[in-house]
């Protein structure tokens, strides 16, 4: 019997009897079963196709996504269809001079802060651009966060730790010095403490192969704790 867009049908079947079900076991059973008219079946499909081919990233994930992968195209081409360069982040999310902070993408940081990207946006646990292209050694990205209004001496998340810190954490001494040279408080340190003694904290941690090269090399850690020493550092 048509019912809708379907029908209900009657179906008989010889159940499979064995050790492990009932000691009674009937000859035969039957239920009724709902099928879909082939009509019905083709207008679903139709439907899905439809929405799967019109799915598309909204401009702002496409930001995001292209400014992750240094797709400069990709920006131009998200900003041309009105992607908000300052999004307001969600939790865990980051902006996009964050995620082209993150890999080290020059000339897509670059046009994001063009169009007007702020460079001291916080996520939700106020880590900055610059700190995250200071802790992956990007000097030149942050040179030119810097030159667009970046606050050297900001301090992220609840470790309160500063862009120098980021770059003393993981090993970086051509960080270090450009930090250094652009005002950075050489003794600003938060719950992990000066610069200086996460250099030293995290060169532990590396020369014990806890966490690889993590955290830099020894020797990246050696050149960083000789700078801040040059420059009044202490633990």
């Amino acid at each position: 019997m048509w019912v809708g867009s379907g029908r209900w049908r009657s179906i008989r079947y010889r159940p499979v009897c064995g050790p492990l079900t009932s000691a009674r076991c009937p000859g035969t059973m039957s239920e009724y079963r709902y099928s879909a008219s082939p009509r019905f079946r083709h207008l679903a499909l139709s439907a899905l196709c439809l929405v799967s081919a019109c799915a598309k990233a909204s401009p702002n994930d496409s930001l995001g996504e292209a400014s992750d992968s240094c797709d400069l195209a990709g920006v131009k081409t998200a900003i041309a269809e009105r992607a908000d360069v300052n999004p307001k982040l969600e939790s865990g999310g980051l902006s996009p001079p964050m995620f082209a902070s993150r890999s080290g993408c020059l000339d897509v940081a670059k046009h994001l802060l063009a169009a007007g990207a702020n460079p001291n946006a916080q996520d939700s646990i106020g880590i900055t651009s610059l700190k995250l292209a200071s802790s992956g050694g990007y000097v030149a990205l942050a040179d030119a966060l810097i030159h667009a209004g970046a606050d050297v001496n900001a301090k992220a998340g609840y470790q309160q730790s500063t862009a120098l810190g980021w770059a003393a954490r993981y090993g970086r001494p051509e960080m270090t010095k450009a930090l250094l040279a652009a005002g950075a408080d050489v003794n600003s340190g938060g719950l992990m403490g000066t610069p200086l003694t996460e250099s030293i904290s995290s060169n532990k941690h590396t020369e014990s192969g806890i966490h690889g090269n993590d955290y830099g090399t020894s020797e990246g850690h050696a050149a960083v704790e000789r700078l801040l020493r040059e420059h009044g550092a202490h633990q």
